[in-house]
């Protein structure tokens, strides 16, 4: 997930930080090497995306699934 990297990978990460590994959008940005006004340009393109794109919203959930199983 390298600075620059182009694919959906990273704001995923970026979502899953923010939804369940209870950071911030500037503690990403900070982990990430990036601003924290690019993680929320980025949360919010993979939004977009996500409602574009089947495949990649079926893999969200399943990743959104399994960590909320892991939560419990």
């Amino acid at each position: 997930m390298r600075k620059g990297y182009k694919g959906a990978g990273r704001g995923v990460l970026m979502e899953m930080l923010y939804k369940y590994g209870g950071m911030n959008q500037r503690e990403i940005g900070r982990l990430m090497g990036i601003d924290y006004s690019a993680v929320s340009v980025m949360r919010k393109r993979l939004s977009e995306l996500r409602a574009e794109d089947q495949r990649l919203s079926a893999l969200i959930g399943r990743v959104e699934k399994r960590l909320q199983a892991s939560q419990e």
